[in-house]
């Protein structure tokens, strides 16, 4: 497995080395092979974090919030997504909720889960396939405006399913769409950055 230094990641990305330690220290890239553990011992990143730096690096490119970045990275690491349930209320108090509508909500969150499992060890994605982040604001039953968001898997070679789909169904609802990432091209892209 690779290695690298901060030193190494700020060489790489063409950065101030401050840069790699502010990015860490804010939470955006966190390192696979050894965190910080008290003073003088250096942080060791992976591959995958080297893929994470030039990502963030792209995104910020693009103006996308430190947090947005942040909060996309922390579910690429997992591999899945699961959206908000359609019944919010139901997790007011899990006690008072019939068993019933336990099951239909562990069901609803089953079926409804975006996988992506594979985005940190394949070349497809951005390729033949898209994971699309979306936020958008919104109006809620109380009449406040939220902002939510969407995380979309897209084939791209499959008939049944095209990228206008995406945006017609975010559209549907009001408000504005606020962000838009296509996450597979942006890790194409950071996997290039680094290999120049």
């Amino acid at each position: 497995m690779a290695e690298y230094l901060k030193t190494e990641i700020a060489r790489r990305l063409n950065k101030p080395p401050r840069t790699i330690e502010y990015w860490t220290s804010s939470g955006l890239v966190i390192p696979d092979i050894q965190p910080s553990e008290g003073k003088g011992k250096a942080r060791v990143f992976s591959g995958r974090n080297l893929i994470e730096f030039a990502m963030v690096e792209l995104l910020a490119r693009l103006n996308v919030s430190l947090d947005t970045v942040r909060h996309v990275l922390a579910v690429l690491r997992t591999g899945k997504w699961v959206p908000p349930y359609k019944y919010c209320t139901a997790f007011e108090d899990r006690n008072l909720i019939h068993e019933e509508k336990i099951n239909e909500l562990n069901k609803w969150t089953q079926e409804n889960t975006v996988r992506f499992e594979t985005f940190w060890k394949t070349h497809e994605w951005g390729v033949s396939k898209e994971l699309v982040f979306v936020t958008k604001k919104m109006i809620d039953l109380q009449g406040n405006l939220v902002d939510h968001e969407w995380f979309y898997l897209v084939y791209k070679e499959d008939d049944r399913f095209h990228f206008n789909e995406v945006f017609d169904a975010v559209m549907a609802s009001t408000g504005g769409v606020q962000t838009i990432i296509w996450l597979g091209e942006i890790k194409d892209r950071a996997v290039k950055m680094i290999l120049e």
